[in-house]
């Protein structure tokens, strides 16, 4: 009895099947793997997601110090071993340093105005970046490379012309020189050399 109820069971089916025109339902299912949850005590990674955690934000770079200018006379302190370059201001004596210190020094007894960073304390200093010369010998005062021919030199892209040039100026070198200046010429009353020629 229970042979002939599936055998009618099974028959009934196929009688289903061919009333679909002969198409037969799929019974195929996609089965879908469920994400595997993290494991207990292991937070989310978020640095490598590029954040950064709110407890800690990005650092941050030092702002660079404040350009300030100087206006001084030129002085050389210290000892023959240790020498030391300075600028002598109304409000006080600075320590020159930096790349340019040995340029300063060349123009030990000039009026000069420097710019930099100052660094405070017991023995206030200055790194210098950029300087200019004011004064020489009470002379307005110039600085400049000597041109190829020897006979003027270059102060940016400007040509000035020196009358009378002065002997022995070697092309190439950083030079000062005070005297009255008009237009591109200056009247040399006297020079000296601040970076000679490499």
């Amino acid at each position: 009895m229970r042979k002939r109820l599936a055998i009618l069971v099974l028959a009934a089916a196929c009688g289903r099947a061919g009333d679909n025109g002969g198409q037969t339902a799929s019974t195929d299912t996609v089965a879908v793997a469920a994400p595997e949850p993290e494991p207990a005590g292991q937070p989310e990674d978020t640095l490598a997601k590029g954040n950064v955690p709110a407890s800690e934000p990005p650092a941050r770079s030092p702002a660079a110090p404040a350009q300030q200018r100087v206006r001084g006379i030129v002085r050389l302190t210290g000892t023959v071993m240790e020498p030391i370059t300075a600028i002598e201001t109304s409000q006080g004596t600075l320590v020159v340093r930096g790349e340019l210190e040995p340029d300063v020094r060349a123009l030990a007894g000039a009026t000069v105005m420097l710019v930099g960073s100052i660094t405070p304390g017991p023995r206030p200093a200055i790194d210098v970046q950029t300087y200019s010369v004011l004064e020489i010998e009470g002379q307005p005062a110039t600085v400049g490379t000597v041109t190829s021919d020897a006979r003027a030199i270059t102060i940016g892209n400007d040509t000035v012309m020196l009358q009378p040039p002065p002997p022995g100026l070697q092309p190439g070198a950083r030079i000062w020189v005070a005297g009255r200046r008009t237009g591109n010429t200056v009247q040399v009353s006297s020079f000296g050399v601040i970076r000679p020629a490499q």
